[in-house]
């Protein structure tokens, strides 16, 4: 048997190299060696939120299916980006998994602060599809500590605040927790700016535990604590000694992470869409009953204005009649003025003064003969009547009539 397959082998390597054209291809072992890049990473999201971790989502389903965690904590969960990314893998692997996430749910000067409706939507969210498996614990993480047994926990996802000491205090509290396969995964480790330290404790690290890294989306760095690792994990921490293995798994990982952040990019884009066509409809309503109000302005204006046309007409009348009356006015002032002149004159003449006597006596004559007709009628005493007149003569001849 060996002789016979020495012989093949001989034929083939002399008939190829006959050809003269024809060199050895050398196939070069598939970076993804002993990695099996499974249908779970490419599962379709559930949620997606505002985060940066949206880009490492297909990778946390490739590590539940590869590392299958009896007990997972999370530290920092705000909207929930990661967390629920372990929780449909765990739903969907029917795995009997505990999930554990740890916030206060207010915000750091990192991640920035928030309101209560971000809990309440974590909260909603995890009551309606996990809460049979999921627990949310609202409190610091240094006390959630206390909750659990030493060995207990099988993944730990360190993201909450990025310096230095914090993210160190956070491992160190933890680690006793930590069981003999236990995974650790620590996010932002790719950002180097500010107070940012995550990356410099990664660096420390490595000197004492195998570790990969993702450098998109902010940076992800896989820590294998424990011993017992499976043999999925192990071989990717394998990888990490290789760079043209690290840049392809990178890169494929990168690629299906975009895809989620593409995904949140075009939802956001439609409700921005959806947000503004409402806007332009209650637009165009404002529009439609604006113009309708504009209508009947128009029409009330039509209005005012034939009313007006006729009160202006109305008021050209009684200025003509009033100005006809101060016309008239004026010349019955003058009339007047030119009958008091004319009065004054006759009140001021010799003629006037000297028939004085005769106007009262007229009007004396007058008097007493109405009076004596009265006393006559009723039968007075003549005595009387005469004596009346001999009284009204005496006056008369005073005034020398």
């Amino acid at each position: 048997m060996s002789s016979s397959k020495e012989t093949s082998n001989l034929k083939n390597e002399n008939a190829y190299n006959s050809s003269g054209n024809q060199d050895l291809e050398i196939v070069e072992p598939s970076p993804f060696q002993n990695i099996s890049i499974n249908s779970i990473s490419f599962l379709k999201p559930v949620k997606l939120t505002q985060s940066a971790w949206l880009e490492h989502i297909p990778f946390a389903f490739w590590l539940i299916n590869a590392h299958r965690p009896q007990v997972l904590v999370e530290l920092g969960t705000h909207y929930g980006s990661s967390y629920f990314s372990f929780c449909q893998a765990i739903d969907h692997l029917h795995l009997s998994t505990r999930c554990y996430a740890i916030d206060m749910w207010k915000g750091d000067d990192h991640a920035g602060f928030y309101g209560e409706n971000v809990y309440s939507s974590v909260q909603d969210h995890n009551n309606h599809l996990y809460s049979q498996f999921s627990t949310l614990m609202r409190m610091p993480f240094d006390e959630g500590v206390k909750y659990f047994k030493d060995g207990e926990v099988d993944l730990l996802h360190i993201d909450g605040f990025h310096t230095y000491d914090a993210v160190k205090n956070d491992f160190d509290s933890w680690l006793p927790k930590l069981s003999s396969r236990a995974v650790v995964i620590i996010h932002d480790s790719n950002v180097r700016k500010a107070d940012f330290g995550v990356y410099r404790f990664v660096a420390e690290l490595r000197q004492t535990y195998p570790c990969f890294e993702f450098s998109h989306g902010h940076g992800l760095t896989i820590v294998g604590v424990g011993a017992e690792q499976s043999k999925e994990m192990l071989n990717l921490f394998e990888a990490d000694n290789d760079e043209r293995r690290i840049r392809h798994i990178q890169e494929v990982f990168s690629r299906l992470g975009k895809s989620c952040s593409n995904e949140y990019a075009v939802e956001a884009f439609k409700k921005i869409v959806a947000d503004n066509k409402n806007e332009l409809k209650v637009s165009v309503n404002e529009l439609t009953e604006l113009k309708k109000t504009d209508i009947e302005h128009l029409s009330e204006s039509s209005v005012l204005k034939s009313d007006l046309k006729k009160y202006q007409i109305e008021n050209e009348r009684l200025r003509f009649e009033n100005s006809q009356m101060i016309s008239d006015m004026t010349s019955v002032n003058e009339l007047i003025s030119q009958r008091q002149h004319e009065i004054n004159q006759i009140l001021n003449s010799t003629s006037w003064r000297l028939t004085l006597p005769l106007r009262f006596a007229k009007r004396v004559i007058r008097y007493v003969i109405r009076r004596w007709k009265r006393l006559f009628l009723k039968d007075v005493n003549k005595k009387i009547v005469t004596q009346y007149l001999l009284f009204h003569l005496l006056i008369l001849t005073e005034y020398g009539i």
